[in-house]
């Protein structure tokens, strides 16, 4: 909405979605056991209203993301051995930390010319004669139209 003294009042409303690793899985009953990994979304969110006028900017932010993995590494059968499976099996942490920061510069369209120009108006097509006879097959703008050939 444009305010007096052509401030812009602007609702911004960003959002991010994006697909998790893991899924929901589903499995339908009856004689088939089919089963099925569904994936899964993760969305962030922020809302705000401001005032800013023609050209000017904001940042919206906040919109942060942790994110922990963790994983297992082990020898097959050895690893799982208790108490000395150990010996036979790493762990790996990781630790992701993100924010979204958006930047946001409002611009106000101002409206064109009732009738825009266009680079063919002032173009004449060749006559026949100049056609048929005199080979001219391209026009001619129309301030060399109008003046008279010597």
């Amino acid at each position: 909405t444009v305010l007096a003294g052509g401030r812009i009042n602007l609702r911004v409303a960003p959002e991010v979605s994006e697909l998790n690793r893991e899924g929901i899985g589903i499995s339908a009953g009856g004689s088939s056991s089919a089963s099925a990994i569904l994936p899964s979304f993760t969305t962030r969110r922020a809302s705000t209203t401001v005032q800013l006028l023609d050209g000017q900017s904001f940042a919206i932010g906040g919109l942060i993301r942790n994110n922990v993995t963790s994983n297992i590494k082990r020898f097959p059968f050895l690893g799982e051995i208790p108490v000395l499976g150990t010996l036979f099996r790493s762990s790996d942490f990781q630790n992701d930390r993100t924010e979204l920061v958006f930047i946001v510069t409002p611009r106000l369209a101002k409206p064109m010319e009732a009738v825009p120009a266009l680079p063919t108006d002032k173009y004449v097509p060749p006559t026949r004669a100049e056609f048929l006879l005199g080979g001219q097959h391209e026009g001619k703008p129309a301030a060399a139209a109008a003046t008279p050939k010597e």
